[in-house]
């Protein structure tokens, strides 16, 4: 099913703005879906939705917000911001319980309210599909939690990070992106691939055969999962922070 919307993206300093025009049909919200699932594999600290050039929508195709939105507060725990000049579009939102959501009716006033604060600590590496991946990849996220005053966290962070890259290594064979980001619960530990295969727990009886680094993914991680892209797929985990401080 074809659609007139198009969907532009403006990556900003402290968000990524998503811009769809046109009538939000049910293609249109494939488009959207598409366009917002990209900006999230990039992991931006806030993703703002200008509603602005939408000319018709229904709560069925509004409801690729609610989706993507729950996806966005499970990983990477960005907020997904929707500004709704446009009274009827609001409308929508206000009447159904199951969409409810604070709509700003400004770009500006949205981006007030991610703010300027302190960028998100990243590191972001690529890296060659390679034996010696996987130990760069533990010693990249030893210095990191060592420089973020995350000592506790060494030992399982290196584990999961250990995991994901081997799996890109021996599973996707394309170049990759190893992410080591810093929120305010957790650590984020994401590798996106050039592999649209998505990976899997394997079944008991393949377990002694080999493939179980996402069994000790599942053991030692708050949670993970995957996403994927117009071009491949993410593959994430999150630890749970253990600061020294306990006020911290």
């Amino acid at each position: 099913m074809r659609t007139s919307l198009t969907c532009s993206i403006d990556k900003r300093a402290s968000y990524t703005l998503v811009s769809p025009v046109g009538d939000l049909d049910h293609a249109g919200s494939a488009v959207v879906r598409t366009a917002l699932m990209t900006v999230l594999a990039d992991q931006p600290d806030a993703i703002l939705v200008d509603l602005s050039g939408v000319a018709s929508a229904d709560l069925g195709t509004l409801s690729v917000f609610l989706a993507v939105g729950r996806e966005a507060a499970r990983w990477p725990a960005i907020p997904v911001l929707l500004c709704a000049p446009i009274p009827a579009v609001a409308i929508h939102f206000a009447r159904s319980p199951s969409l409810a959501w604070t709509i700003f009716p400004s770009v500006a006033l949205a981006a007030r309210t991610v703010g300027t604060g302190t960028p998100t600590p990243t590191i972001v590496e690529e890296m060659l599909p390679i034996a010696g991946a996987p130990r760069r990849a533990r010693n990249l996220v030893t210095e990191a939690c060592l420089g973020w005053s995350l000592p506790a966290l060494v030992p399982d962070a290196a584990i999961v990070v250990s995991e994901l890259v081997a799996n890109a290594v021996v599973h996707a064979k394309t170049i990759f992106t190893l992410r080591i980001s810093l929120r305010t619960r957790y650590l984020h530990l994401t590798v996106q691939d050039g592999s649209t295969t998505l990976p899997a727990v394997p079944p008991p009886r393949q377990r002694l055969e080999g493939g179980r680094g996402l069994l000790l993914v599942t053991a030692v991680a708050a949670a993970w999962g995957h996403l994927g892209t117009t071009d491949g797929k993410v593959v994430w985990a999150t630890l749970r922070r253990v600061d020294d401080d306990p006020a911290g």
